[in-house]
């Protein structure tokens, strides 16, 4: 993660577009363009669940609720919310698997998974986990 991380820093890459495709436990699927301005988020497309629908403005007082936080998705909170992850992992009933694009060194596949009790236990659906995937990145002048 540390050399996704140093190609990532090496561009110097603030203001860009990105496609989010993810999964939150009881409470977000994400299959959104979020468009980031010298590393603030400035705008949200959120495609409906129908697969035929164009992809739609969210407004901005709804980018962030409990579970979808739109404003955390950008890269640099990525690797910080990957690294706070692997300090504190328990190995024993947790994993990470991360993925990085070659060329830019963000995150392209992110995948938490929290379940220590296995697939015949009655659990609730939110031990399972979170997962994201990012694409189509357009580095914008």
């Amino acid at each position: 993660m540390a050399n996704a991380k140093a190609l990532w820093e090496t561009k110097g890459i603030t203001s860009y577009k990105i496609k989010v495709h993810g999964f939150v436990p009881l409470g977000c699927i994400f299959d959104d363009i979020l468009t980031f301005r010298d590393g603030e988020l400035v705008d949200v497309q959120s495609k409906p669940f129908d697969e035929n629908s164009e992809y739609v403005t969210i407004e901005k007082q709804k980018w962030d609720n409990s579970s979808c936080r739109f404003t955390q998705l950008n890269v640099p909170q990525v690797f910080s919310d990957a690294n706070d992850i692997l300090s504190n992992i328990n190995p024993v009933n947790e994993s990470l698997k991360i993925t990085f694009d070659p060329t830019y060194g963000f995150t392209t596949r992110y995948q938490f998974s929290y379940n220590s009790y296995g697939l015949l236990t009655s659990v609730v659906v939110s031990d399972c986990c979170a997962w994201y995937e990012f694409s189509d990145f357009q580095p914008l002048k």
